[in-house]
């Protein structure tokens, strides 16, 4: 449905006493399951809600409204119909949807729980991906005062360096090609043909695979199966593709044989961005403390690892002996950093289940740049972090966090104004700003104001 239209729907079931949660569900209901534009999308949707109805009934009793709608003939939908007559009979189902709701479930059960339909996004996290995440005391370890660290470090990086650009050469050109994700201090000091040839830029499948890991993550915490390794500071769990492709973002549809299915073409775009996160190191701080009766020891330094790294693929079948049926899953074992469990107790933000989702859908289904994502994330970041009711950014603090610094370097002001307007769309579709404005500081720097929609953090309890 288109926004306009939206607004009408749910304008109609407020008008009509329904609760924002009963609003809500109704309006998710029609966005994925019915097309405006469309009359055999409608009456096929139409069809089965009175199939529905007709079972119900058998149950017992239904609602006045519910009984009309099911004995009716009269509300068909064909092309000779106004626009305004099919604006009514949506309204119509909505109505009887939101019945149909209430008579199901209190209103408890339909407010959101948090822990299934949010996700706990720690800040050093955030930082790794918007490379933020080394501070002075672990950059000190780049001086100019040569140190027995400091040769330590370099010596990593360049063995690293020389790994990466061998493996690159035997690579498979039809698998993502390994890479090293460096602070944007170190890429200034390698040679730009060598550059090339050991970073990638992030795709936006790459960050949507990180967006549904980080909540697999979650997931594996509250349910406490997830092994951490304090040594390695490393967790290993366990997870279906199935429910990795339901966070990516993946629509299951409706199939010739009748059954729900991920569509063959998305499942391999987002195993393959699963694969890309696989092949991406990254370069992580770490720091820790030893301790005896005199003397107390710091010891900082850098380490490149993946963030996500997969062992092992596993086929299970399981079969049912009272259906006489087998059901078969893929699942996946991974190694993931301690960076991802960071702060998921006190130093979070949260993010809503399906952002990725929701992304799309604010930009109507157009292509989403990786620019936008991140300003995304981070917007939903400091806007929980920071409770005025405006945020300021500075020109460079957007592209640092939109990662647009190529956009800089190669001259391409327009561009990167273009995915600014992107993502202030973006997050006014979205409803976590209500406007912005452009204007500059008082030391004549470019910034931009943020203008926070409140009852988006306050409804989630977010704030």
């Amino acid at each position: 449905m288109d926004k306009s239209f939206k607004t009408n729907i749910g304008d109609f079931l407020k008008e009509n006493g329904y609760s924002t949660t009963i609003t809500k569900q109704v309006l998710e209901v029609l966005d994925n399951g019915i097309s405006v534009s469309k009359m055999e999308d409608v009456t096929e949707a139409v069809g089965a809600y009175k199939r529905f109805l007709e079972v119900m009934r058998k149950m017992g009793p239904l609602e006045p409204e519910l009984e009309k709608f099911a004995n009716s003939d009269a509300l068909k939908l064909n092309g000779e119909k106004e626009k305004s007559d099919k604006e009514d009979y949506i309204k119509s189902l909505a109505h009887i949807l939101a019945i149909a709701f209430k008579k199901q479930f209190s209103e408890e059960e339909l407010k959101e729980d948090p822990s299934k339909n949010v996700i706990r996004h720690g800040h050093e996290l955030l930082k790794v991906m918007t490379r933020r995440h080394l501070n002075d005391k672990q950059l000190s370890i780049f001086s100019e005062k040569d140190t027995i660290e400091k040769q330590k470090d370099l010596d990593l990086f360049n063995k690293k360096i020389t790994q990466i650009l061998e493996n690159n050469k035997v690579q498979d050109p039809n698998n993502p090609k390994q890479s090293l994700d460096l602070p944007t201090f170190i890429e200034e000091r390698i040679p730009d043909d060598t550059l090339q040839l050991i970073t990638r830029d992030f795709s936006i499948n790459e960050l949507k695979a990180l967006q549904a890991v980080n909540g697999i993550v979650n997931k594996a915490v509250s349910e406490n199966s997830i092994k951490y390794v304090d040594e390695l500071d490393s967790a290993i769990m366990n997870f279906t593709l199935s429910e990795y492709y339901d966070l990516f973002g993946l629509t299951k549809k409706k199939e010739k044989d009748g059954k729900m299915r991920y569509g063959g073409r998305a499942r391999e775009q987002a195993k393959k961005a699963l694969l890309e996160l696989h092949n991406r190191e990254f370069v992580l701080p770490y720091e820790y403390r030893t301790e005896n009766k005199n003397v107390r020891k710091t010891i900082r330094g850098i380490r490149i690892r993946r963030l996500i790294d997969i062992k092992n693929i596993e086929k299970t079948e399981e079969y049912n002996k009272s259906t006489n049926k087998t059901k078969v899953s893929d699942s996946l074992k991974v190694v993931i950093d301690g960076v991802f469990l960071k702060g998921l107790q006190r130093n979070y933000f949260n993010v809503p289940k399906y952002l990725n989702k929701d992304i799309v859908k604010a930009l109507g289904g157009k292509r989403v740049s990786p620019a936008i994502q991140f300003f995304i994330v981070n917007l939903l970041a400091y806007a929980q972090k920071n409770t005025n009711e405006k945020i300021e950014m500075k020109y460079d603090t957007m592209i640092s966090v939109m990662r647009l610094e190529k956009y800089v370097e190669s001259r391409q002001k327009s561009r990167i104004l273009d995915r600014f307007n992107q993502a202030f769309q973006c997050a006014i579709e979205l409803g976590i700003i209500t406007k912005y404005e452009e204007t500059v500081n008082n030391w004549g720097e470019q910034k931009y104001i943020f203008h926070i929609n409140d009852s988006y953090f306050k409804d989630r309890s977010w704030r």
